[in-house]
């Protein structure tokens, strides 16, 4: 039986046992990281994808801290598994959730501190796509999602004990909140994506997908009905008909409304974040294929049917949030 995981601060029996021997050592600070310099590729594996060889995935690669969350660095490959290079690290900050812009320029991506204030760090940022020019548009949030016209970007933002789903213009002014909740034992709101043509944003909220209008006149609409809810990482397809997303371990395809739900993955191994390619011929996605969730997390590549799943990068971390783009 799979072990569900949301892909984000996870937390594996390894950091316990990590904990316990770092407890049996002299005190080195708060600051003290298991995975600090953890991201170090092994290979990537050119399996000639079928896409694009200029089409881009960045992802997240890192290891686990001693209280459980997610230290990772940013990392660019190309679509058929070649020129793999780290695009950013800072010491003792964890930058995840990368997200292309439309024109393949620019990466929005979040930020967390570990170190002393990590107020300096932490929110949402955006990158040049050689790793240059970092800038921080908003000093809370994770999980950024362009707009398709590379005019905005949604987000993910818990302040005040609210729960938000945020949009900004990406400039990173304008900030307004488009529904507000109470924080539920199953989390706040995550995983944000608009629709192609940019009307709507689907996003996870206590483990089932919900739909709204861009514009937070409409909705949310929940769309996924699960009576054990384990529904995450929602992702529009190029031509808005479909929504990919996590249930349990395995990659599904849905219809825009939540109709005609289909399993991809039928594995023992552990499958989340899905991504699509530009022309919506193939799914990223991240696989752990030891089943009880102990493995390594690497980023693999499929058919947007499920077929002709492989391993496009092997790390010595894990791996996490694929984003694909386009080369410019």
């Amino acid at each position: 039986m799979k072990t569900a995981r949301n892909g984000r601060r996870v937390v594996r029996t390894f950091a316990v046992l990590a904990a316990a021997f770092i407890l049996a050592m002299p005190a080195i600070g708060s600051a003290a990281l298991m995975a600090s310099a953890a991201s170090v590729i092994v290979s990537a594996t050119n399996q000639g994808s079928g896409t694009n060889s200029g089409d881009r995935i960045a992802f997240a690669s890192g290891g686990t801290t001693i209280h459980g969350d997610f230290l990772g660095d940013i990392y660019v490959v190309r679509a058929n598994g070649n020129a793999l290079r780290r695009l950013i690290r800072t010491r003792d900050v964890s930058e995840q959730d990368p997200a292309w812009s439309p024109d393949g320029a620019r990466i929005a991506f979040s930020r967390y501190g570990y170190v002393f204030p990590p107020s300096r760090w932490t929110g949402i940022w955006v990158v040049d796509a050689d790793g240059t020019n970092a800038k921080r548009l908003s000093n809370a949030g994770d999980n950024p999602a362009w707009s398709p016209d590379g005019r905005a970007i949604a987000f993910s933002s818990w302040r005040t004990g609210k729960c938000a789903l945020v949009v900004m213009s990406a400039s990173g002014g304008h900030k307004r909140s488009l529904n507000k909740f109470e924080p539920t034992s199953s989390g706040c709101f995550s995983h944000p994506t608009w629709s192609p043509d940019g009307r709507k944003i689907a996003f996870e909220r206590g483990y089932q997908i919900y739909v709204m209008s861009a514009d937070g006149s409409t909705g949310p609409l929940r769309i996924t009905q699960t009576s054990n809810p384990s529904d995450t990482s929602p992702a529009f397809s190029p031509d808005g008909r479909q929504i990919s997303f996590n249930r349990s371990g395995d990659i599904y395809v849905m219809s825009g409304t939540g109709t005609r739900q289909r399993r991809l993955t039928r594995t023992r191994a552990l499958e989340y974040a899905p991504a699509w390619s530009p022309d919506g011929r193939k799914i990223a996605f991240v696989a752990d294929t030891d089943p009880n969730g102990f493995g390594n997390e690497d980023v693999w590549v499929m058919d947007a049917d499920g077929r002709n799943a492989h391993r496009l990068v092997h790390t010595r971390a894990d791996d996490s949030t694929p984003s694909w783009s386009r080369n410019p």
